[in-house]
């Protein structure tokens, strides 16, 4: 009963994560964090299968009372529950550190298998790290490290890893890849062939020839806490564009101080592969009049601009950019005055704006986008809000009432406009 409940709570989240249709944006990062809290039980409950002990039979029942408990939630929008979805989540947090009790066998004693979930705090030397005794399992696929509460201090992955040929995804928490052996000796025999998934990164090298030993990544998220000591150059992140089997990829800029985001903008040199469907930046503090080396992306459909990714007063959209967007947001940035018309978006289906602050007005020329179902403002300039109900207003006035306007205010006061919808949850946003 447990893992069937596992299996439907992961649809769920799935659904919610991977429709580009949906205005969920502020929960991604929880939710996310979810769905791997789920998939580690579920891989757990397949590994112990032939447990019948007692300890794991309550075990189980903890598992799937936790699961029912959380997909009432999820089934209910989540409206006005989040405080009761972070107790599911410690609730999830406190059995996998059960879970993990009952599976403490040295990994060279592991019987052969496809996946493997691993707790970093439960490794021997009780630093976060994984032993290098993990290339033993020369036939994993699926390798899901979780770090649960532990100190959000870095921990670091063997370069014994480089030695696992067919594992195809790589789930790490606040972890540093290290550089495979074979490239720093000049040996280009070593490669990942398999590879598609590797999230999670801290501080990843984008070296040329360690890209070339993951040549058919699809899905990439990294992150990167810059200090003023470091170089961006030194992460080669122009290298990026070599990676051509990849689709979905997240870039996280963590600066140490608010500040640091302006004095140590991105270099411009920054290059993205071609094949690129999905693409989140966060903190990058680059130039609005760089955008065209997003815009130009052939392909990108989903686009996430979030802490300052793009930077400046004014952003005026090219001809020919952005040809298959579908989804575009756009949070915390100081950008006042956006120039556009429906001719440089013309398969946006979706666009949300969240703490835009200083945005004067969404540009009038969006609404005449005729794939455009819904705008959305959290927390926006209330000249913003008003220019989106007059683009609805003037949308419904020449026959289109599909356009949906969802606007998000903590003021007590506000009043939507005729036919926008005001949102007291963040839950489809």
């Amino acid at each position: 009963m447990a893992h069937a409940a596992l299996v439907s709570l992961a649809q769920t989240l799935e659904q919610i994560l991977n429709a580009n249709q949906s205005q969920v944006l502020d929960e991604d990062i929880r939710i996310r964090s979810f769905h791997e809290k789920v998939s580690f039980f579920l891989l757990f409950l397949e590994d112990s299968s032939q447990n019948n002990s007692e300890a794991f039979r309550c075990l189980e029942g903890r598992i799937r009372d936790a699961t029912y408990k959380a997909q009432d939630i999820v089934d209910s929008c989540m409206d006005n529950q989040h405080d009761e979805l972070e107790k599911v989540i410690e609730e999830f947090d406190s059995i996998s550190q059960e879970a993990l009790k009952m599976d403490r066998n040295p990994i060279e004693d592991l019987p052969p298998r496809n996946s493997l979930p691993v707790s970093a705090g439960s490794s021997k030397s009780g630093d976060g790290n994984l032993p290098a005794s993990i290339s033993k399992l020369c036939n994993l696929q699926t390798l899901i490290v979780y770090r649960g509460h532990i100190k959000p201090r870095i921990a670091t992955i063997p370069s014994e890893i480089w030695k696992m040929p067919w594992l195809r995804h790589l789930l790490l928490d606040r972890s540093i890849l290290a550089c495979p052996f074979g490239v720093r000796n000049g040996d280009k025999s070593v490669i990942l062939p398999s590879l598609q998934t590797l999230s999670q990164i801290t501080n990843f090298r984008c070296n040329k020839e360690v890209l070339e030993m993951i040549p058919n990544l699809k899905k990439l998220v990294i992150s990167y806490y810059h200090d003023s000591q470091t170089k961006w150059s030194s992460y080669c992140l122009e290298n990026l564009v070599h990676l051509q089997q990849l689709e979905d990829l997240k870039c996280l800029f963590i600066a140490k101080s608010y500040y640091m985001t302006f004095l140590c903008p991105l270099p411009v040199n920054l290059a993205f592969p071609p094949k690129l469907k999905k693409l989140t930046l966060s903190g990058c503090g680059i130039s609005w009049k760089n955008m065209t080396i997003v815009g130009s992306l052939p392909n990108l459909e989903v686009l996430k601009l979030k802490d300052h990714a793009f930077e400046g007063p004014v952003w005026e959209t090219n001809e020919g950019e952005f040809c298959k967007l579908k989804f575009l947001l756009i949070e915390r940035t100081h950008l006042e005055n956006w120039k556009a018309s429906e001719t440089h978006f013309p398969s946006l289906q979706r666009l949300s704006l969240r703490y835009c602050y200083k945005l004067v007005e969404i540009p009038f020329g969006i609404g005449e986008i005729p794939t455009l179902q819904v705008i959305g403002l959290y927390e926006c300039c209330p000249s913003a809000v008003i220019s989106a109900e007059l683009i609805q207003e003037e949308q419904q006035y020449s026959g289109n009432d599909g356009l949906q306007v969802c606007i998000y205010s903590s003021k007590e006061d506000y009043e939507p406009g005729q036919g926008s919808t005001l949102h007291k949850s963040t839950w489809w946003y």
